[in-house]
């Protein structure tokens, strides 16, 4: 008698077939989840972070930009005897209040403004005009602007300082 290839040596023609049960155990079923788990809060948090950190170099790359407008306006003003613009006048050495928006009474410098024109980060800008001592007694200003903030729970700071000398007539 010949044997069907089909057949495992231990049927017989004719015997009912044992059912052989393939898939995945409760356990590996468990343990698969649990791994999924762990990678999926790993990767949350880590765009979390990510986030977080495009956040703070954001405001402060518009934080740069608002001090260094300022600074460049410090040097591109005509400075005379007799024409000392508002942005080059003596201020003790804590400075003063600016507001670079054209004036206004508000202290607050917008940083970050969202797409609704709601100020979602916004600091307070200080300028601090000193009087620089040198040899030849020339008429010679340290112009400093500070821009405080607060982002995410933390206080920060950034500054410029910039010389600046009497333009000649």
């Amino acid at each position: 008698m010949r044997r069907s290839k089909f057949l495992s040596p231990a049927m017989k023609p004719g015997e009912p077939r044992k059912r052989i049960h393939s898939g995945f155990t409760l356990l590996e079923v468990i343990v698969a989840m649990c791994v999924a788990a762990i990678l999926g809060s790993t990767t949350l948090i880590a765009l979390l972070s990510a986030q977080k950190y495009a956040t703070s170099t954001r405001v402060l790359n518009n934080a740069r930009i608002i001090v260094q407008r300022n600074i460049h306006t410090a040097l591109g003003v005509k400075f005379t005897d007799v024409d000392v613009p508002g942005i080059l006048q003596l201020t003790d050495s804590g400075g003063v209040t600016y507001n670079d928006q054209g004036g206004g009474s508000s202290p607050t410098v917008p940083i970050i403004v969202s797409s609704a024109s709601n100020t979602v980060v916004s600091g307070t800008l200080t300028r601090i005009v000193t009087a620089h001592p040198n040899s030849a007694n020339a008429v010679i200003r340290r112009v400093t602007f500070r821009l405080d903030y607060e982002l995410q729970g933390r206080s920060i700071s950034y500054s410029m300082s910039t010389i600046r000398a009497q333009d000649n007539q």
